[in-house]
C-alpha cells in the first residue's frame, strides 16, 4: 500500500511543529526519552512504517552490492564532441518520441546546458540540474532549468544528458504555491518519489539503445555507476535504523541499538560503528539524526485559519524528506520496470504525475501499474538476481558471483 497523499497545495503553518519539538526536547531528562517521543508521534502519522521498509531495502541493495565485489574498469573511452553529444542524445529521445528531440535541440540553442569541469561544478554549484525562478521584463514570474554537465564527454555522459532531461520532463508542470509574503514552485510528492525512478530508467534505456542501434560498446558505459559509490547510503540509512529499533522492540535506546546491531545484518557507515563501543558518542547521535526532522519544520508565519490541519502538513514534509533521495528504490524499480513498461508508457508516466489533479493520476493505468511495482518492492522485496545478471553480461563481476 503507498503512502496516502495530501491534496492540500498551501504551505501550512510549522511553527506549532516547532514548538511541539521544543517542548519535547525541553521537557524530558533523557535523550533516548525524546527519540522515542518523537518517533511514536512519526509511526502515529502514519510514517514510520515506511522508513522501516526503507531501511530494510537500503540495507539490502548496500549488503548485494558488498558481497559481489565490484571490478575495477580501465577501459579508455572514446571521447565525444559537443555536437557529438547532442546528437546521440536526439537519437535516444526521438527513439522514444521525436517532439523531445527537438526540446532537447531548443535545450542546445538557448544555453539551458552548461558545460564545466569537475572543479568548476563542484565549486559553483553541486547540483548537476536546478530550477530557478525569476522575473521577466513585464514582472512575470518565469522559471528555468539548467544542466551543468562534465566538460569531458563520452558515451556515459549522454546517459547523463538524458538523465537530467528527464527530470525536467517529470519536473517542467511544477505547482506554483503562493505563499503570505511571496510565490514559489514545488514538487508534489508524486514527482518527488518517482523522479529518481523515472531519470534511472532512461538513463538505462539509453545505454541499451545506443549499444543496439549503433554498435557502441559496452565498455563505453560507466555500467556499475549505480552501484559504486554507495557510503552516502550508508549515512542516509542510519536516519531510517532508528524506526527499525524502535519497530523491532518498542523502543529505541543505546541497549535496543547495540543488540539489533550486533544481532543483524547492519551494513552502516563506519563513523557509527564507534556508537557500539561508546555511549558517550551514541548519545551525541541522537541530536544529529533527529536535526534532519526538525530541519523539515523550520519556523513559518502562523496562519491561524490552518493551524488544525498542521499534522498532515509535518506528514507531507516527513514524506517529502523520505523521498528526496530515492536512488535506491529508484534504482531497483527502474531494472524491475526494464522489460515490463515501455519507454512510451514511461514517458507518459513521468508527463502526468505533475497533474494538479491527484485523483486523475491515481486512475490512470500505467500509474497503477508502476506504483503496485514500487510497493512490491518496499514491501516485500526484490529480485536480486535481476542485477547480478546485469553485472554479469556488462563484465562488472565475474561470471560465478552468485548470492
Amino acid at each position: 500500500m503507498s503512502i496516502g497523499i495530501n491534496n492540500n497545495k498551501k504551505i501550512l503553518d510549522l511553527k506549532k511543529t516547532k514548538e511541539y519539538l521544543t517542548f519535547l526536547i525541553s521537557n524530558r531528562k533523557k535523550e533516548e526519552e525524546n527519540i522515542n517521543e518523537i518517533i511514536k508521534y512519526i509511526f502515529n502519522l502514519g510514517v514510520g512504517n515506511s522508513y522501516v521498509e526503507l531501511f530494510d531495502v537500503s540495507n539490502n541493495f548496500i549488503n548485494f552490492v558488498d558481497r559481489v565485489n565490484l571490478k575495477k574498469s580501465s577501459y579508455k573511452k572514446t571521447k565525444l564532441s559537443k555536437d557529438d553529444l547532442f546528437l546521440y542524445g536526439g537519437k535516444v529521445l526521438d527513439s522514444i518520441d521525436p517532439s523531445l528531440k527537438e526540446e532537447l535541440n531548443n535545450f542546445k540553442l538557448d544555453g539551458t546546458v552548461i558545460f564545466k569541469n569537475k572543479i568548476e561544478r563542484l565549486l559553483l554549484n553541486k547540483q548537476t540540474s536546478s530550477f530557478k525562478v525569476h522575473r521577466s521584463d513585464d514582472n512575470k514570474r518565469k522559471l528555468t532549468y539548467k544542466i551543468n554537465i562534465n566538460e569531458d564527454l563520452n558515451f556515459e555522459t549522454v546517459k547523463t544528458l538524458i538523465h537530467e532531461f528527464m527530470h525536467y520532463i517529470t519536473d517542467k508542470n511544477l505547482t506554483e504555491i503562493e505563499d503570505i509574503n511571496k510565490s514559489k514552485y514545488e514538487k508534489n510528492i508524486i514527482q518527488t518519489k518517482y523522479g529518481e525512478f523515472i531519470s534511472i530508467y532512461f538513463e538505462n534505456y539509453a545505454k541499451e539503445f545506443l549499444e543496439n542501434n549503433y554498435q557502441i560498446p559496452k565498455e563505453e558505459f560507466d555500467n556499475d555507476f549505480r552501484f559504486k559509490n554507495i557510503e552516502a547510503q550508508k549515512q542516509n540509512k542510519i536516519l531510517f535504523l532508528q524506526f527499525k529499533i524502535h519497530y523491532t522492540y518498542g523502543e529505541y535506546n543505546y541497549k535496543t541499538f547495540k543488540e539489533f546491531v550486533l544481532e543483524n545484518d547492519v551494513n552502516i557507515d563506519s563513523s557509527y560503528k564507534s556508537y557500539i563501543s561508546n555511549k558517550k558518542y551514541f548519545l551525541k547521535a541522537y541530536k544529529g539524526l533527529m536535526f534532519n526532522y526538525s530541519e523539515e519544520k523550520k519556523k513559518k508565519d502562523l496562519h491561524p485559519n490552518l493551524i488544525d490541519h498542521f499534522d498532515e502538513n509535518i506528514k507531507d514534509k516527513l514524506i517529502k524528506s523520505l523521498y528526496s533521495n530515492n536512488y535506491v528504490l529508484g534504482t531497483l524499480l527502474a531494472f524491475d520496470a526494464k522489460d515490463k513498461v515501455t519507454p512510451k508508457d514511461m514517458l507518459h508516466f513521468s508527463q502526468i504525475i505533475g497533474n494538479d489533479n491527484k485523483i486523475e493520476i491515481f486512475k490512470d493505468p500505467i500509474f497503477k501499474k508502476i506504483d503496485d511495482m514500487y510497493s512490491d518492492i518496499s514491501e516485500n522485496g526484490f529480485d536480486y538476481n535481476i542485477l547480478l545478471d546485469y553485472l554479469k553480461d556488462n563484465g562488472c563481476i565475474e561470471k560465478g558471483v552468485t548470492l
